[in-house]
C-alpha cells in the first residue's frame, strides 16, 4: 500500500509541475488548413490576468505572426503585460485599431504583421503565452479568433489566415496547483504515518 501511495503522490506532484490548459481549439488556415494550423486556448490565471496560449502546429517554416479575437461581454483589456515563447518577444504589440484587426482586441507584431518575409512570431512546434492586464472578472468568452500564418508552404513564400471560434472559445480548465499540491502532500503524509504505526 505504501508503494501505491508514493506512486500516486509522485504522479500528482508531476501534475502540479506541468499544470496548464487542458483544452484548446484548433484554428486551421483558410487556404491550407492541413499545412497551417494552431491551437488556441485561454484562461484567467490566479493573478487575474487573461492568458492566451497559441501553439503553432504548421508544417514547413510557417510562422504565426499575429492573432485577433473578440473579447466577450464582461471583459476589458487594458494592456499587454508580457509574451513568453515567441521569437522577439518584445516585438509584439497590443492594438484595437491596427490594420488587419477585424475584432475588438488584436495582437500584432508591429509593422511586420503583413510582411511575409518576417521572422518574428511563433515558430512551428513552439507555444507562446500572452498575458493581458484588465478587467476579466465577469468575462464570458472569446470568439471570432483569427490567426495569421506567414512564411508558409514548402518554400516559405506564402501567407494564410485561420478563422475559428465563431460562437466562442470556452475557457481552458487549468488545475489549481495549490489544491493538487495539498492533496499530494496529504497522501504522502498519510503514507508516512501509516509506515510509522506499522513499524511500532
Amino acid at each position: 500500500m505504501i508503494k501505491h501511495i508514493r506512486k500516486t503522490s509522485a504522479v500528482l506532484l508531476c501534475l502540479v509541475a506541468f499544470a496548464g490548459p487542458a483544452s484548446a481549439d484548433t484554428i486551421g488556415g483558410f487556404w491550407d488548413p492541413e499545412g497551417n494550423s494552431a491551437d488556441f486556448s485561454w484562461h484567467i490565471n490566479n493573478d487575474g490576468f487573461l492568458v492566451v496560449s497559441i501553439t503553432n502546429n504548421s508544417n514547413y517554416s510557417g510562422m504565426v505572426t499575429g492573432f485577433s479575437f473578440d473579447l466577450g461581454e464582461g471583459g476589458e483589456i487594458d494592456h499587454l503585460v508580457d509574451v513568453d515563447g515567441a521569437n522577439r518577444n518584445g516585438g509584439w504589440d497590443h492594438s484595437t485599431d491596427a490594420r488587419g484587426c477585424f475584432s475588438a482586441e488584436c495582437m500584432v507584431t508591429g509593422s511586420h504583421f503583413w510582411n511575409g518575409r518576417s521572422n518574428m512570431g511563433i515558430a512551428p512546434g513552439a507555444t507562446a503565452e500572452f498575458r493581458f492586464f484588465g478587467d476579466f472578472v465577469n468575462l464570458g468568452d472569446i470568439s471570432n479568433v483569427i490567426v495569421r500564418f506567414q512564411r508558409t508552404g514548402r518554400y516559405g513564400w506564402g501567407r494564410d489566415g485561420g478563422f475559428g471560434c465563431r460562437m466562442g472559445c470556452d475557457a481552458s480548465e487549468v488545475p489549481e496547483p495549490g489544491t493538487l499540491a495539498m492533496f499530494a502532500a496529504g497522501l504522502l503524509g498519510f503514507g508516512l504515518v501509516w509506515r510509522r504505526r506499522r513499524g511500532a
